[in-house]
């Protein structure tokens, strides 16, 4: 029941980093219609500036949000006026492969300017034990961070003008045009909320895993089936689909092994895909 318990626990703090990989890419699909492939590789580059911050200028792994977060939306713009935006007339699959090329460029630069071997960021150390289950302290902050970083993001898509300008042009970009939304804004806009969003996820990189040039591509398939389960329509089914894959991979490593839970991602999205392609908890509305 300990090893249960624990599984259960370790499946929530990995859920945290899913979520922001997850919702990140549910955005750029659902307003701009491109497969990220980059997605985590911008999360690795915000992991390695967090890094840099926390190892050479005095922060905190909690206050490298305040640097790891602009980074994220910095790649973002970058990305959208380099990548999406000359590509946006283009076959999509055309794009696809310039996010695939994207995410290999990425790769490479972080390579060159901090090596290819595995770093770790300095941890807490500390945990409480309820019922013989440890807690850790980073578990619990990201757990905060990723509930609120949810909640502001909901709260951006349904209270501000942006917000619902974004949401409009993923429901009906041609409908959203007519009416006078400037789509290239809410598009640029969307695509740097995501990426943003993988600056937070940078943090959960930091405490859960060692840090190398590939460690954000490696959760770019789990991220697929997050959304995959979760629905693109639906911000809250992206945060229960987390859940659900973060505990089932940790109780697969539990009870079986740990290969065996690489496989867990590529199984959902094949049942899914199978018996309900549009998402366990697809909606009609953002």
């Amino acid at each position: 029941m300990q090893e249960f318990g624990q599984a259960i626990v370790n499946g929530i703090g990995d859920a945290s980093l899913y979520v922001m990989i997850g919702v990140g890419l549910a955005l750029m699909f659902g307003v701009l219609g491109v497969v990220n492939f980059a997605q985590g590789d911008f999360m690795t580059v915000a992991a390695y500036v967090g890094l840099f911050v926390i190892l050479h200028a005095g922060f905190g792994v909690t206050s490298s949000l305040a640097v790891m977060v602009p980074t994220g939306a910095a790649v973002g713009a970058i990305f959208f006026f380099v990548v999406l935006q000359p590509t946006q007339r283009g076959a999509p699959e055309r794009r696809f492969l310039a996010t695939f090329g994207v995410a290999q460029v990425l790769q490479g630069i972080v390579g060159l300017i901090w090596g290819v071997n595995t770093l770790t960021a300095p941890q807490s150390g500390s945990a409480d034990h309820i019922g013989g289950v440890a807690v850790s302290t980073d578990l619990i902050r990201d757990l905060i961070v990723a509930v609120v970083s949810v909640a502001l993001l909901g709260l951006f898509l349904s209270r501000t003008q942006l917000g619902r300008e974004i949401r409009a042009c993923a429901e009906d970009p041609v409908g959203a045009e007519m009416t006078g939304i400037n789509i290239r804004k809410a598009r640029c806009a969307a695509a740097v909320i995501a990426s943003a969003l993988t600056g937070v996820g940078g943090l959960m990189l930091l405490t859960t895993s060692y840090i190398y040039p590939q460690v954000g591509y490696s959760y770019i398939l789990t991220g697929f089936a997050v959304v995959i389960l979760g629905g693109l329509g639906s911000v809250g089914g992206v945060v229960v689909a987390s859940l659900v894959i973060g505990i089932v991979t940790e109780l697969v490593t539990s009870y079986i092994s740990a290969s065996d839970a690489n496989l867990v991602p590529f199984v959902v999205i094949l049942v899914v895909l199978l018996l309900r392609p549009s998402g366990i908890f697809a909606r009609a509305a953002a």
